[in-house]
């Protein structure tokens, strides 16, 4: 976990800060971000862009989950001043698939919680659904009152890769190595991530706070690259426990402005 007062640092250093709750798909973007850089800059492939010198500074930040996940307490937008001086990208992905996602990053990656079953675990007060859209509703008046802010949707990324990806380094780099880039997004496909992060956690070499799982026991569920797929939540969730999340106040509103989002 980061702490405040390395966010404000990091936040001000930063040319450009991708926002998120966890498990909304900035992994991927990571990936594909680094793999670029690898290929347009001739840097040895690394997850930490930040620490890249010679190209715009970026940083990836969950902003009050980064320090209060596992505190029950009401979610806010942190370093708001801040943040409305930078140009921002907001991360988003259906709560649902989301609230799906952070149980296995809780229980079977964090090793946390073992005992709460996933039916339970979306609806609890401290990791529950309800939270997250919460603080995704934030995020989303965020960009509603900051011109410089872009909106990520996950779904859109998995639909239309080439595009949406093409607007991202284009954003950032403002120019784009067509070669790069299409050699970046091959590179960069779910199957490609799954065989990286397999072979990291298998030979045990790596830094495994980004990708990978350290003593790894073959569990798929404890790894960052899973599904990557759309409505996976439907597959995992009882239909009485999808059925009560589609009716909880801030889950359906986040749902619905999902939906209704103009680009």
């Amino acid at each position: 976990m980061i702490e405040l007062d390395k966010n404000i640092s990091r936040y001000s250093s930063s040319d450009f800060i991708f926002l998120s709750f966890p498990k909304s798909g900035r992994t991927w973007i990571r990936y594909f971000i680094a793999k670029y850089i690898e290929l347009e800059f001739q840097e040895e492939f690394t997850l930490e862009i930040e620490e890249i010198n010679n190209i715009p500074r970026i940083i990836f930040s969950h902003n009050y989950f980064d320090t209060k996940q596992d505190i029950e307490e009401e979610p806010e937008i942190i370093l708001q001043n801040l943040l409305k001086q930078k140009e921002i990208f907001i991360v988003v992905r259906d709560p649902r698939d989301v609230a799906v996602s952070y149980y296995h990053q809780k229980v079977n990656r964090e090793e946390r919680l073992k005992e709460m079953d996933i039916n339970e675990f979306v609806f609890s007060p401290i990791y529950g659904i309800e939270r997250q859209a919460k603080f995704v509703l934030k995020l989303l008046d965020l960009r509603k009152e900051h011109t410089g802010s872009k909106l990520v949707v996950y779904e859109n990324l998995l639909r239309q890769p080439e595009t949406y990806f093409y607007r991202m380094i284009n954003g950032i780099f403002k120019e784009v190595n067509s070669t790069n880039f299409y050699k970046a997004l091959n590179e960069s496909t779910f199957e490609k991530m799954k065989e990286y992060e397999l072979m990291i956690s298998k030979q045990g070499v790596g830094d495994f706070s980004r990708i990978g799982k350290k003593h790894w026991n073959g569990d798929n569920n404890s790894l960052k690259v899973r599904k990557g797929k759309l409505n996976s939540y439907l597959s995992e969730l009882t239909p009485e426990t999808v059925e009560k999340l589609n009716k909880l106040p801030f889950t359906s509103q986040l749902i619905y402005e999902l939906e209704n989002i103009r680009y």
